[in-house]
Formats: structure tokens, C-alpha cells, sequence
């Protein structure tokens, strides 16, 4: 049976709103869909920003002051003892020159890490020796209070100042400026693709 005129332009009419309701869904998807991968972007952007700016603190508040220190120690350590003594023995000037510099600069290492020890972060190594070395240093308070000039060692063979203490600092100073780099350059990637992005959109418009 054929359909009359009106029959047939009802049914282009219907057909025509079918397909703008559909063309209006897919629009509706897609802007939710752009929208919500926008969003997710835009977290992933601020976590990258974040990051950076913890692992700067990191190396501006704890890691460079604290390689400093240590890298302190390690200059004076070795005119401190007798050379080829073992086990090492001190020296009066070495003794001079603990209570000039060492004991100093240890109230600026324990004081550092009493304030900035939470940007540790995961750290396992550096950890570990700044456990040793804030056992070392109570324990060398305590002979010192005592008038005892002995080495913390000669106490407790576990309690010695920590071996490749700066090395360790250096360890995390290259991860935090390395991770500072490869973060910089996703964002720097991110930026130029949103602008590429922009800029296509303008010219379709």
C-alpha cells in the first residue's frame, strides 16, 4: 500500500527530528565526555604542579642546606686524627677543632633535621644514616657533658658517625632535581598540545 503525500512528509518529519534529537544526544556526549577529559587533565596538571613544588622545598629546605653541612664534616674530618691510626685517635688539635666546628655545626644539622624531616620523603638510605648519625650525636653530647674526650665509636662500635653521610644527601638531591625535570617537561609537552588544540579549534571555526 502506498503512502499519500502527507503520510510521506510526516514521516520525513519525523525521520528530520529523530536525527536532530540524535545529532543533540551525540553533542550532548561528546561535551560531557570533553569536559570530563578536560577535568582530568587539568588534575594531572595540578598534581605535576604540586610535585614540583614539594621537590623544590625538598632540595631548597632540607637537601642542599643539609649536603652543605655534612660536606662541613667531611673537609675537617681527616685533620681531626692522627694519620694511619687505628683505631683512628684524636688529636689535640682535633679535639680543637670538634669543639670549634663539629659540635656547631651538629646543632645546625640536628636543628635542620628537626624542622624539615618530614620532606624526607621515601628516602630509605638517607634515613637510615640519620638515624646512625642522631645516635652518634647524643651519644657524643653525653661523653662531652661528662668531660669524657672519647669517640662515640670507642662507647658503641654501632654508634660512629655514619660513613657517605653527604654522599647519601646527594643521592636524593639528584632525584628531586631529576624528577623536578621530567615533570617540567610533561607540563612543557601539555602547554604546547593545548595550544596546538586551541589554535585548531580557531581555525575550524
Amino acid at each position: 500500500m502506498s503512502l499519500g503525500y502527507r503520510d510521506q512528509l510526516k514521516l520525513v518529519i519525523i525521520d528530520k527530528a529523530l536525527l536532530g534529537l540524535l545529532i543533540l544526544f551525540a553533542g550532548f556526549v561528546f561535551t560531557l565526555c570533553t569536559d570530563a577529559f578536560k577535568n582530568y587533565l587539568d588534575r594531572q596538571d595540578a598534581d605535576r604542579r604540586s610535585a614540583i613544588a614539594y621537590h623544590e622545598r625538598r632540595l631548597s629546605e632540607l637537601l642542599y642546606p643539609l649536603y652543605y653541612l655534612t660536606r662541613e664534616d667531611d673537609v675537617v674530618y681527616d685533620q681531626m686524627y692522627e694519620k694511619g691510626s687505628k683505631p683512628p685517635k684524636k688529636t689535640p688539635f682535633g679535639l680543637l677543632v670538634e669543639k670549634q666546628a663539629i659540635l656547631p655545626n651538629h646543632q645546625k644539622i640536628s636543628a635542620l633535621l628537626g624542622e624539615k624531616s618530614f620532606l624526607l620523603g621515601r628516602a630509605a638510605e638517607l634515613t637510615g644514616k640519620i638515624e646512625q648519625y642522631e645516635r652518634h650525636v647524643a651519644i657524643l653530647a653525653t661523653l662531652r657533658a661528662s668531660g669524657s674526650t672519647s669517640d662515640p665509636y670507642e662507647f658503641d662500635n654501632t654508634a660512629g658517625y655514619p660513613d657517605f653521610f653527604s654522599s647519601a644527601v646527594a643521592v636524593e638531591i639528584r632525584r628531586s632535581e631529576e624528577k623536578i625535570t621530567e615533570l617540567s617537561i610533561i607540563r612543557r609537552w601539555d602547554r604546547k598540545g593545548s595550544t596546538l588544540e586551541s589554535r585548531q579549534s580557531a581555525d575550524r571555526r
